[in-house]
């Protein structure tokens, strides 16, 4: 069996349910790595990422100059030659582990032409998540983060902090920087999935999930012999999709291209 007839590759933007395609697949049987990325601040139950290609996407962006996560506003992408070497090493070693085998880690979209080259007949999962809702999870991540920075205290120091996060949200541009980056990581899925065949993919919306499990599961078993996918309902909390609902309204005519044209790729 090739490297790439036995490949799954799950896409989509950071804070767009990942995790959750990520758990579903590996409890299926899928190999997605030995060394995932535990649970944390807005993700409890893991993160399902390999740190494998967690390293070597943040490693390639490292010698980018491009900071950590790839959500600053930075020109095309260039992969060297050291950098392909590299990513081919890693899919080689990986494809000889299991019948199975892939892996979820959001930054792959930023790199989707160079897995387009040397995977070419891949699966893929895609979920989307509109840009409101990925933005305003990132936001309430980061002020997650920096509220346990500071410690626990009484509901005003907790009102204070509040106010004060907002304030620094709305000073230092971060909204912006992550509508940015969520352009740019759909923008790249987008041109990706508008090269392969139609039968190599199937993209659903995360707040969907629930009611695509059976054309999920006939993607999967359709293309992976042998494959079981486990009933969702053994791991789906609905409370866990709706705790980061939009407050955000944004305006984007970009954004709104790009929903339109997921639109037709969710069908």
């Amino acid at each position: 069996m090739s490297e790439e007839s036995s490949c799954l590759i799950v896409l989509g933007m950071h804070r767009s349910g990942t995790s959750f395609m990520g758990r579903w697949m590996v409890e299926s049987g899928f190999d997605f790595g030995g060394n995932l990325v535990p649970g944390g601040i807005g993700n409890q139950d893991g993160h399902y990422e390999d740190m494998d290609f967690h390293d070597l996407h943040e490693g390639i962006l490292s010698r980018c100059g491009i900071p950590y996560g790839g959500f600053e506003r930075f020109d095309d992408l260039v992969v060297d030659d050291r950098s392909v070497a590299e990513i081919q090493g890693l899919i080689t070693k990986k494809a000889s582990t299991n019948q199975y085998w892939g892996w979820k880690e959001p930054r792959t979209c930023l790199f989707l032409r160079e897995y387009e080259k040397l995977l070419p007949n891949a699966k893929v999962v895609v979920i989307y998540r509109d840009v409101e809702k990925v933005v305003s999870s990132l936001i309430k991540r980061d002020e997650k983060k920096y509220f346990r920075k500071r410690g626990k205290g009484g509901i005003i120091k907790r009102t204070f902090y509040k106010l004060k996060y907002r304030y620094i949200v709305h000073r230092s541009g971060q909204l912006e920087k992550y509508k940015n980056s969520w352009v740019r990581y759909n923008t790249n899925i987008a041109k990706y999935l508008s090269k392969k065949n139609k039968n190599d993919y199937i993209v659903v919306d995360f707040h969907d999930i629930k009611y695509k499990e059976g054309a999920i599961k006939y993607f999967i078993e359709r293309n992976f012999e042998g494959v079981r996918l486990n009933p969702l309902n053994a791991i789906f909390k609905s409370e866990r999709i709706s705790a980061f609902e939009s407050e955000l309204s944004i305006d984007c005519s970009h954004c709104d291209q790009l929903a339109d044209q997921f639109n037709k790729f969710i069908g």
